[in-house]
Formats: structure tokens, sequence, C-alpha cells
């Protein structure tokens, strides 16, 4: 393999700028202690590489000017990562600052991968609310309260719906219609809950919490699936799920159609029936083809964050839907889509749409959804994370049947059988095949059996499936 990082082909420096990912940093004239902005601009977004050393030429591109002493630089790096004076968490490895010798100049770069949720929010100093960045194109910004409150939240294992609300006493705060159809479901599904009451079935799944006294209060994740829409919006005053359907008009123009819905139960099943009216028309395996759009919706319902800005929005189309919700991503985006890993951010809305039969609860939700996307010949869904405010969008396009060309899946095993092992950003550079086209086709040759991976995030290596030794590049 050539000389490069996950962001960064150093034998070719100069046909990079910055960007969202790469920070450029001169440091001829001492260290530059602005680089810790960046350290945590990256580290709570998506990740990045900090080039020390460097200038930017005519037309922005990145060019060598060398440090005088680039291991000092390097020593003042690791000094302060270990430094809480400095950064509240070092979340490096020992290969991710290296020095760089391009035409006979030394650099240094430091590869900063997304920062666990655990570790969030990464700031520099000792104060959180003044210390704290992301990444927005070539620039860092000082995060606001809201979102610095998101990623502490976000950072506990105590699930963010699993809270009594002590206001309310039993069952009161419930719809009675949503409680009733959903505890219908429930019951079919389970048919030892058949006899038992609803406080005891809620109270089995954690939709109810009995205190020691004996009081019975609803949890907050119940209150949310079955709740009265006043109660909600008094435990969370940001809480929207909205429906917009999208109509064509007289074959050319579109009017949009907006619904509103009183709580989660109601939101679901109104999405679920207009979607299943309106893809009832594809001639492919419908009842797979929504049960994944199920999955999508159920799980952009169960991590969702109710107590930031936005709310559950879905759009559907003639033959595409976008499901997008509030709050970040817990887990890396390919992690999610090949591993499986459960990490939802409400434990008891899980739980009882996995009770009620409509949810798998496995976390294979989006691999699910991947494959039965692939087995009709459709396009991966595209997922994106934005930020500021926080949010995961799900687009799924049943517009048109396309499948990865075989010169794509020809080019990549060629590559992985000469290479032996080789990450997405290898496959990306060496190809020059767009990340998301490497994606499905990744995905397509690792379902057909031909190659397995090792490894998660930006560290997930891919190797032919005959191959069965421990190779290293």
């Amino acid at each position: 393999m050539q000389s490069k990082t996950n962001y960064i082909n150093f034998s070719d420096i100069s046909s990079y700028k910055e960007n969202n990912r790469i920070e450029a940093k001169l440091g001829t004239g001492g260290f530059p202690n602005t680089i810790w902005e960046t350290y945590s601009a990256f580290a709570n977004t998506v990740g990045g590489i900090i080039i020390i050393g460097v200038k930017e030429s005519q037309g922005a591109k990145l060019t060598p000017a060398g440090l005088p002493d680039a291991k000092a630089t390097v020593k003042r790096i690791w000094q302060g990562l270990n430094n809480t004076d400095i950064v509240s968490a070092n979340i490096l490895k020992d290969e991710d600052v290296i020095i760089q010798n391009i035409d006979g100049k030394d650099i240094v770069a430091i590869q900063i991968p997304k920062a666990d949720r655990h570790q969030k929010p990464v700031y520099i100093g000792h104060d959180v609310y003044k210390g704290t960045y992301r990444r927005n194109g070539e620039g860092d910004y000082r995060c606001s309260r809201i979102e610095i409150e998101n990623m502490i939240r976000d950072s506990s294992d105590t699930s963010a719906d699993t809270f009594p609300v002590s206001r309310i006493t039993g069952l009161n705060g419930f719809d009675k219609k949503t409680l009733t159809g959903f505890l219908g479901l429930i019951r079919n599904e389970n048919p030892h809950y058949g006899k038992m009451s609803d406080e005891d079935i809620l109270t089995d799944l954690g939709g109810l919490i009995k205190t020691i006294s004996g009081d019975v209060m609803p949890s907050t994740g119940a209150l949310l699936l079955f709740g009265k829409e006043e109660e909600i919006v008094r435990e969370f005053p940001n809480f929207k799920a909205v429906f917009t359907l999208k109509h064509p008009e007289n074959g050319k123009t579109a009017s949009n159609t907006t619904h509103y819905s009183t709580n989660l139960y109601s939101f679901y099943t109104s999405v679920m029936s207009k979607i299943q009216e309106s893809f009832s028309v594809l001639e492919d395996d419908f009842d797979n083809i929504l049960s994944a759009i199920r999955e999508t919706v159920i799980n952009a319902i169960i991590h969702a964050d109710y107590l930031t800005d936005g709310g559950l929005e879905i759009t559907l189309g003639l033959k595409n839907i976008t499901v997008k919700n509030p709050g970040n991503l817990r887990l890396d985006i390919d992690d999610s889509i090949t591993d499986g890993t459960k990490d939802p951010r409400n434990y008891v809305l899980s739980t009882l749409f996995a009770a009620a039969g409509l949810t798998s609860n496995t976390g294979h939700g989006l691999t699910e959804i991947n494959r039965v996307l692939k087995d009709n010949k459709y396009k991966c869904p595209k997922i994106t994370e934005g930020f500021s405010p926080d949010c995961v969008t799900v687009e799924i396009d049943l517009d048109s049947a396309v499948k990865t060309p075989d010169i794509v899946q020809k080019r990549v095993i060629a590559f992985i059988t000469e290479n032996i092992e080789a990450s997405l950003e290898d496959l990306t550079y060496s190809l020059g095949i767009r990340k998301s086209d490497l994606r499905v086709c990744l995905h397509e040759l690792s379902l057909s059996g031909i190659i397995s991976y090792k490894g998660t995030g930006s560290d997930r290596l891919f190797y032919m499936t005959f191959n069965h030794q421990n190779y290293h590049v």
C-alpha cells in the first residue's frame, strides 16, 4: 500500500484541500495550539485528520512546508492529549500520530476518529460549555448548550425512556384507544400475557414503574408510545411526529398533505397504513419490502432523542420514503449496517415494539433493510447524519431497480485479491469509486460469501473468503 492514512494519500498531498475531514496547520512558527479546537471538533462530529507542516498554495491545495523538529511536535501532541487541563479525553492510538516525509520535508499527521458516545463531549480546558466544538464545512464551531447536553445524555448507559413520570398515576395519562390497540397486539403475540391485567403487562415490559411504596406511574417510553397528547407535550416540550404525503397532481406537480400525530403508536399506524396503500402497486416481494420499511420507521422511533430540537419526520412520495429522527447515531454507520449491534436510545420503546411483534429487537434492523432491498435489486438506503440540529435521515428509493455493475465488483475483487486485505478508504483512493457505491458493492459481496471482514469502523478490513490466513499488508 502507498503511504497514507484513512483520509490522505501523502504521495499525492497536493490533490487535497481543507474540508470537513481535513484541517491544515502551518506550524513552522511554533506549536499550533489551535489544533485542540479541531481535535474536539473532529471527535464530536465524524472524525478527520489534522496535518501540521503544510500550507495552502494556489487553488487552496495543500503543499508541504516542513517542520523544523517534527519529533518535538509529536511529543507536544502526546503531552497535550494526556493532560486533562488541555483536553478532556485522549481517544487516539499510537499509530494515529505519524511523521511523514514529503520531498525532504517532515510533516505530522493526526488521525482523529469519531469519539465513542461514552467519551463525548470531547472538550478543551475545564468548561464543557465553553470548550466543546464540532466541525462544519472547513471550520470548527463552538457547540450550543443544546448540542452539548445531547451528547452528555447520550454518554450515559441509562436509557432515556426508563424514567418514571411521577405526576401521573397508573394508566391515567394514556390514550385509551391507543393503549387497547397496542396491548391487543402484545396479547396476540405472547399467549402468557392473555389473562394478565393491562397494568401487569406494562409493568413486566417497563411501561409502568412500581415504587417501593407501591405507587404505580408510567415510564417516559410508555407515555411517548400511547400517552395523551397534552401529557406528552408537558413532559417533552419538543415532541413532534409529522407525516407528509407527497402525491402528484395531473402528472406534473406535487402537493403535500401533512398529518400530525398525538402519540408514537398513532403516528406509526398512520404512517404504515399510508405506506401499505402507496407501495402495494410494487410488483416485487411486497411483504418483504413493507417489512423493511416498517423496520426503518420503528428504528427511527426507538432511536430518536425526544428531548432535543426537531422531531420525527416521515415523507412519503410515490415510490420513495424519507425517515428523519432527532438525535445522532450512537454507532458508526458501517457498524450499524453490518454488525447488527444493539444500542437503542430508548430501551422501553424497543422492548414494547418487540413484544407486539412489530420488530425483531435483535439490532439487525438496518442490516435486514439492506438485505431486502438488495434482494429486490433496489438501491441500498442512504443514511446521513446531521448536526445543529442533531438528526439522522434514512432515504429509501423504490423508483428504479439497480445493481452494482459487474465491472465494479470485478475491480474490487481484483484489488483485494492482490493486496490480501483492504479498507474502505484503500478502495476509495485506489479505485476512484465513490464510498456510497463501494458500500453497496462490499455489502453485496459479503452477502454472497465472496468476501469477509474484520475490525470495525474505519479499522475494518475486507479480505477474500477463500483466504483464511491472517495476512498483513
